[in-house]
């Protein structure tokens, strides 16, 4: 190989080298956009899970009531 080809040849791998750790910055970067979405998600259906809950004790303390007051009323 003469210099002048093993000198592109040498460019073309550190511009190969160089893409490749731009390609992994940016997938890295993506995963942790993920990662932080993924526990947002996780810590929004934890509060609707209990909030689901709380709801469920509300609609049977409020059924609960109105038995007791048709059960009065007899």
């Amino acid at each position: 190989m003469s210099n002048s080809a093993l000198s592109t040849f040498r460019a073309k791998e550190e511009e190969i080298e160089k893409k490749k750790l731009e390609v992994k910055e940016k997938v890295q970067l993506q995963l942790g956009r993920i990662e932080e979405e993924t526990k947002r998600l996780s810590n929004i259906r934890e509060i609707l899970k209990n909030e689901t809950h709380y709801l469920k004790l509300s609609l049977l303390e409020a059924s609960n009531a109105e038995i007791q007051a048709i059960r009065s009323c007899s």
